[in-house]
């Protein structure tokens, strides 16, 4: 029989699996709303110590107060409909107070109660809701009897009985003949009951045993359970308690490789561990939360942002910020109930007076909308049980604590998730056992999977001697080593290798760029540079051939003195100065008193009107883009972009290949690299999962192989792989020096890799729930490449206003010289001279014509349309006396 032995991705096993429990549940679609009120109403309410006058918040307000503005800024759960609420706050255990603020809240009209938690207060609530047919949403654990009638409410929290069964399954699962069970009150017997009946039906011994009730002191208890040599603990107690025990165990020296803690509460990831994390001891606890999505994981980061800024103090023993289950099973809730309203039939909603007993007349419909409902929330899967309205369908993780920390494995080796317990092969899935399963059917052999002892993959001490998978090739104890095992030129002395079944190298590993800072003059923005410049060259040069134009044509000039029949002095509006303030005018979308009179000019007037509504209206549309639209900027794009700076700190895991890599290399910028990270070993950090810690809480690039990184990538949207490959290698199959097998391996390995195989092993296993789709961040200012087409209209408008201008001119020349009787040459050079040398705005016209009368009464209308802008009526007497013919 042919044996391989390997170690998984990381260096240490994690267990992680997943527990459905309960039964299948159909898919139910609920129909849509086509008119519901604009605004919906829920209420919450929440207990404090201090009572409504309570400092702080507490995560549970401040989640119902989280999931509803997220639910308002997007718009898709709920289009049309504006999502309200009604906080209230109460004193602990106050149900008196609990049953008046609910009373409070349905003479409001809300469509559902939120909370509270603890046991008398949400009694008191539960039954106010059930008389007036309201939905009550409860989110703690909660006895229900057998006979409970009340059916207005559902709860997120996971069915004890389902929890219980969860629990036997790990102590199975980890082959336990012996257990002391701890819980803290006697609700705890009620949850624990398949475990506590489980000697009767398996061959378990169990002891039990109770904390001290209103104590936090547990030592005299651990004393004793270390004294009667009790190793295989299971506590029943809320987070805060479990901190309490830990730390006191540590006290007792408790916290060793031989005792093994199970804690049946949800919050275990949110505490604290880091001490505890090279103790040896075996710690198991269960998630509820699904911190693998992406979207859940901005969600929970989101969150943590805003809980530091409520509460920048956390609990004793938790981490700062982190979103405990309560939070996230409240942020469920309301989102359970918003798309619940959005899909249920038109529904109205009234007030609600407690005295009066009168029921909403649509609860019933829309609470078998709540049971009926299927959402995947942060806390998975969420389905309840349609007649008794508890979550009893639902999944679990099963976490330990390693030394790498409270994580999930990477994709090369994991323990597969059963329900049942596995034994042998059927233990393991991952792309190496999915490539070894390829490699058995196209060679045809038969393999027994075992672990390597010390969880190495292989190195040499001082002596030479190696340890890990290459011992055991050496020693001949395995003929097979399928691991992400690098080829490198030692161990090629030692073993021998197949071809490689996945090349890979090191890269960047970096959180994605945030959005810049707008600057104070982000207004010119829209626009390129250059079309900045030529506009100001367009305005510049339209201005002067408007003054231009306007001198030469002979439409522009008006008789300055209209009442004075002999005055030869005319005018023209367009002077320079004026020419620019029309064009100022007109850009600024303004416009002026100036208005052109010859046709030429009009042209000139109008093309220029065409030019600035187009610039105009791009340069808004495009604000509108730079106003609203994040522009990203990433601060690196490659190793040597990290290398010549210092402001990103940028490291590897110590010890690792990447460092030795970097330590060995004789490329210039390699070696500069490892000088600045051997001058900070601050930079080395212990595992992966620090590096990735690190890198998004701080200001730090982490150097690590590509096909890591693009697992990671898959799964944590606020990272992203910087730059190309560093280097290349490979990913082989070992083998004893001299095995037969090496070759066939070869064959094979080359086989599925022209078969595509390998490509789709790897998409099977690194692809994640994948990371939305984002639009480009980024608005473009527009250049001369988008607008350019405009400045050559604008330049064929001036041509064409020359041209008409020029015709103007020499038909007015033309008339003149005719009436003069003088010659077209020598009129035109008298008009030039005059235009050329006139001051101002004014010039002398031509003498006019000998009058035959002598007496005349100028009618002032046929001067209308050459009097002086701004001038009303105007009435002139020559002080003549009128003569008739």
């Amino acid at each position: 029989m042919l044996t391989c032995c390997w170690v998984p991705r990381s260096l240490l096993l994690l267990l992680a699996e997943s527990c459905a429990v309960g039964a299948f549940v159909w898919l139910v679609w609920l129909p849509s709303c086509h008119g519901m009120p604009h605004v919906i109403r829920i209420g919450g309410i929440f207990e404090y110590a201090d009572g409504p006058n309570a400092q702080g918040m507490n995560a549970e307000e401040q989640a119902f107060r989280f999931s509803a503005n997220i639910i308002n800024r997007n718009r898709t759960l709920l289009p049309n409909t504006t999502l309200t609420y009604d906080i209230q706050r109460i004193h602990f255990h106050d149900s008196f107070e609990a049953t008046k603020k609910a009373c409070d809240q349905l003479a409001l009209g809300v469509v559902a109660i939120f909370g509270p938690s603890q046991g008398s207060c949400t009694n008191a609530v539960q039954s106010i809701c059930n008389a007036l047919e309201v939905p009550h949403i409860q989110l703690r654990w909660k006895h229900h009897p057998l006979d409970n009638k009340d059916t207005f409410y559902v709860n997120l929290y996971p069915d004890y009985a389902s929890l219980s069964h969860a629990i036997l399954d790990l102590v199975q699962y980890l082959k336990w003949r012996s257990a002391t069970v701890v819980y803290d009150d006697s609700t705890g017997l009620i949850r624990l009951q398949e475990l506590i009946m489980a000697p009767s039906r398996y061959n378990i011994r169990l002891k039990i045993r109770q904390l001290p009730p209103e104590m936090d002191d547990t030592r005299p208890l651990l004393k004793e359970m270390k004294r009667g040599r009790e190793f295989r603990i299971i506590f029943d107690c809320a987070h805060t308690m479990a901190v309490q025990i830990l730390k006191q165990a540590m006290a007792m020296g408790m916290m060793t490789e031989y005792y093994h803690f199970i804690f049946t509460t949800l919050d275990l990831y949110a505490l604290d561990l880091e001490q505890y994390r090279y103790s040896g001891v075996n710690l198991t606890g269960f998630r509820i939360l699904n911190v693998e999505n992406p979207h859940v994981s901005a969600i929970t980061e989101k969150w943590s942002t805003e809980r530091l800024q409520v509460a920048p103090r956390p609990e004793p023993g938790l981490i700062a910020g982190v979103m405990m289950t309560d939070a996230a099973l409240l942020y469920d809730a309301v989102h359970i109930v918003s798309v619940c309203y959005q899909r249920a039939p038109q529904m109205t909603v009234n007030s609600l007076q407690c005295h009066r007993h009168k029921a909403w007349r649509f609860g019933g419909r829309f609470m078998n909308f709540i049971k009926e409902a299927q959402w995947e929330g942060l806390t998975g899967r969420i389905v309840f049980n349609k007649t008794s309205g508890l979550r009893t369908d639902f999944d679990l993780d099963i976490v330990s604590l390693k030394e790498d920390g409270l994580e999930k494995e990477e994709p090369f080796v994991m323990f597969r998730k059963s329900d049942t317990v596995l034994s042998g092969n059927d233990r393991f899935e991952g792309y190496c056992i999915d490539l070894l399963k390829e490699l058995a059917h196209i060679l045809g052999f038969a393999y027994d999977i075992r672990l390597v002892e010390d969880g190495k993959y292989g190195a040499q001490d001082e002596k030479g001697q190696w340890n890990g998978l290459i011992r055991e090739l050496v020693d001949h104890k395995a003929d097979l080593a399928v691991a992400p095992l690098t080829i490198t030129h030692v161990r090629e002395k030692a073993i021998d290798f197949s071809k490689p079944f996945m090349t890979l190298g090191i890269s960047i590993l970096y959180r994605k760029a945030n959005g810049t800072n707008p600057s104070v003059f982000s207004f010119l923005n829209p626009l390129s540079p250059d079309i900045w410049m030529y506009i100001l060259l367009a305005y510049l040069g339209v201005s002067c051939v408007l003054f231009v134009i306007a001198r030469f044509s002979p439409y522009e000039w008006y008789d300055a003195h209209p009442c004075n029949p002999g005055s030869d002095i005319v005018e023209n509006n367009f002077t320079l100065l004026n020419s620019f303030w029309f064009g100022m005018g007109a850009l600024m979308q303004q416009g002026s008193e100036l208005m052109p009179k010859a046709l030429s000019t009009r042209i000139i007037g109008g093309i220029w009107w065409f030019f600035t509504l187009i610039i105009i209206s791009s340069y808004t549309a495009n604000l509108a883009a730079f106003l609203t639209v994040e522009r990203m900027e990433s601060p690196i794009d490659s190793a040597d972009d990290l290398a010549k700076q210092t402001k990103i700190e940028y490291g590897a895991v110590k010890d690792g290949a990447t460092m030795t890599f970097f330590k060995k290399s004789k490329i210039s910028t390699f070696e500069k690299m490892w000088a600045f990270m051997s001058s900070k070993p601050s930079v080395l950090v212990k595992n992966n999962e620090e590096g990735i810690q690190r890198t998004l809480t701080s200001d730090y690039a982490l150097l690590m192989e590509s096909t890591t990184i693009e697992y990671i990538t898959r799964r944590n949207c606020n990272l992203t792989q910087i730059g190309a490959l560093i280097d290349t290698k490979g990913y082989g199959i070992g083998t004893p020096m001299g095995s037969p097998y090496r070759d066939k391996i070869t064959i094979a390995i080359l086989q599925l890799q022209e078969e595509a195989k390998l490509h789709t092993m790897k998409e099977k296993w690194w692809r994640g729930n994948g990371c939305p789709e984002e639009e480009s961040k980024e608005a473009s200012a527009l250049g001369i490449q988008n607008i350019g087409g405009l400045f050559i209209v604008l330049a064929a408008g001036l041509v064409l206003s020359v041209f008409v201008a020029t015709v103007e001119f020499i038909y007015k020349l033309r008339k003149t010289a005719e009436r003069e009787q003088r010659s077209f040459c020598s009129a035109m050079a008298d008009e030039i001279r005059l235009s050329l040398t006139c001051h101002r705005r004014v010039k002398h016209k031509a003498p006019p014509p000998v009058l035959v009368k002598t007496d005349a009464v100028i009618n002032m209308h046929t001067f209308n349309d050459r009097r002086l802008p701004g001038k009303d009526n105007m009435t002139c007497n020559t002080g003549l006396t009128p003569v008739f013919p």
